[in-house]
Protein backbone atom coordinates (compact mmCIF):
# COMPACT_ATOMS: atom_id res chain seq x y z
CA UNK A 1 0.00 0.00 0.00
CA UNK A 2 1.39 3.37 -0.98
CA UNK A 3 1.75 5.97 1.73
CA UNK A 4 0.88 8.65 -0.82
CA UNK A 5 -0.76 8.50 -4.18
CA UNK A 6 -1.97 10.85 -6.85
CA UNK A 7 -5.06 10.34 -8.93
CA UNK A 8 -4.51 10.88 -12.62
CA UNK A 9 -8.19 11.25 -13.40
CA UNK A 10 -11.46 11.61 -11.51
CA UNK A 11 -12.86 8.39 -10.10
CA UNK A 12 -16.44 8.59 -11.29
CA UNK A 13 -17.41 5.48 -9.37
CA UNK A 14 -16.68 7.34 -6.08
CA UNK A 15 -20.20 8.67 -5.89
CA UNK A 16 -22.42 9.14 -2.82
CA UNK A 17 -23.70 5.53 -2.83
CA UNK A 18 -20.12 4.21 -3.10
CA UNK A 19 -19.00 6.46 -0.26
CA UNK A 20 -21.88 5.14 1.85
CA UNK A 21 -21.01 1.51 1.08
CA UNK A 22 -17.39 2.20 2.04
CA UNK A 23 -18.40 3.84 5.31
CA UNK A 24 -20.75 0.94 6.08
CA UNK A 25 -17.96 -1.57 5.38
CA UNK A 26 -15.75 0.32 7.84
CA UNK A 27 -18.48 0.11 10.48
CA UNK A 28 -18.79 -3.64 9.92
CA UNK A 29 -15.06 -4.24 10.34
CA UNK A 30 -14.89 -1.95 13.40
CA UNK A 31 -17.83 -3.78 14.99
CA UNK A 32 -15.98 -7.09 14.61
CA UNK A 33 -12.95 -5.62 16.36
CA UNK A 34 -15.09 -4.21 19.16
CA UNK A 35 -16.85 -7.56 19.61
CA UNK A 36 -13.46 -9.08 20.42
CA UNK A 37 -12.26 -6.05 22.44
CA UNK A 38 -15.23 -4.40 24.20
CA UNK A 39 -12.93 -1.83 25.82
CA UNK A 40 -12.69 -0.21 22.36
CA UNK A 41 -16.45 0.30 22.05
CA UNK A 42 -16.21 4.01 22.82
CA UNK A 43 -15.55 5.01 19.22
CA UNK A 44 -17.88 2.57 17.46
CA UNK A 45 -20.71 5.06 17.94
CA UNK A 46 -18.50 7.77 16.43
CA UNK A 47 -17.75 5.59 13.40
CA UNK A 48 -21.45 4.80 13.01
CA UNK A 49 -22.33 8.52 13.17
CA UNK A 50 -19.70 9.38 10.57
CA UNK A 51 -21.02 6.61 8.34
CA UNK A 52 -24.63 7.69 8.82
CA UNK A 53 -23.72 11.15 7.55
CA UNK A 54 -21.80 9.69 4.61
CA UNK A 55 -18.42 10.85 5.94
CA UNK A 56 -16.46 7.97 4.46
CA UNK A 57 -12.94 9.37 5.09
CA UNK A 58 -13.64 9.88 8.81
CA UNK A 59 -15.29 6.47 9.14
CA UNK A 60 -12.24 4.88 7.51
CA UNK A 61 -9.77 6.72 9.70
CA UNK A 62 -11.56 5.95 12.96
CA UNK A 63 -12.00 2.30 11.95
CA UNK A 64 -8.24 2.07 11.41
CA UNK A 65 -7.65 3.63 14.83
CA UNK A 66 -9.88 0.96 16.41
CA UNK A 67 -8.03 -1.75 14.55
CA UNK A 68 -4.84 -0.39 16.06
CA UNK A 69 -6.29 -0.53 19.55
CA UNK A 70 -6.61 3.22 19.95
CA UNK A 71 -9.28 4.61 22.23
CA UNK A 72 -10.43 8.13 22.97
CA UNK A 73 -8.60 8.25 26.29
CA UNK A 74 -5.34 6.62 25.28
CA UNK A 75 -3.13 5.97 22.34
CA UNK A 76 -1.20 2.77 22.16
CA UNK A 77 1.70 3.54 19.86
CA UNK A 78 4.12 0.86 18.89
CA UNK A 79 4.63 -1.91 16.36
CA UNK A 80 1.39 -3.78 17.13
CA UNK A 81 -0.69 -0.62 16.80
CA UNK A 82 1.01 0.30 13.54
CA UNK A 83 0.58 -3.25 12.16
CA UNK A 84 -3.13 -3.36 12.96
CA UNK A 85 -3.73 0.22 11.76
CA UNK A 86 -2.01 -0.55 8.44
CA UNK A 87 -3.88 -3.85 8.13
CA UNK A 88 -7.21 -2.00 8.32
CA UNK A 89 -6.01 0.62 5.82
CA UNK A 90 -4.99 -2.19 3.47
CA UNK A 91 -8.45 -3.75 3.83
CA UNK A 92 -9.92 -0.36 2.95
CA UNK A 93 -7.60 -0.03 -0.05
CA UNK A 94 -8.65 -3.47 -1.31
CA UNK A 95 -12.31 -2.51 -0.89
CA UNK A 96 -11.75 0.66 -2.91
CA UNK A 97 -9.86 -1.21 -5.62
CA UNK A 98 -12.50 -3.90 -5.91
CA UNK A 99 -15.60 -1.73 -5.63
CA UNK A 100 -14.36 1.17 -7.74
CA UNK A 101 -12.46 -0.89 -10.31
CA UNK A 102 -9.10 0.71 -9.53
CA UNK A 103 -6.94 -2.27 -10.46
CA UNK A 104 -3.93 -1.71 -12.67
Amino acid sequence: MASRARLLAPVRAWDPPARQRFADACVTRAARIVAAHPDLEDMLAVIKRRAAFGNAPAAGYFAAMRAGGDSVATRRPGPEYERDFQSERQAQARWLQDELGLHD
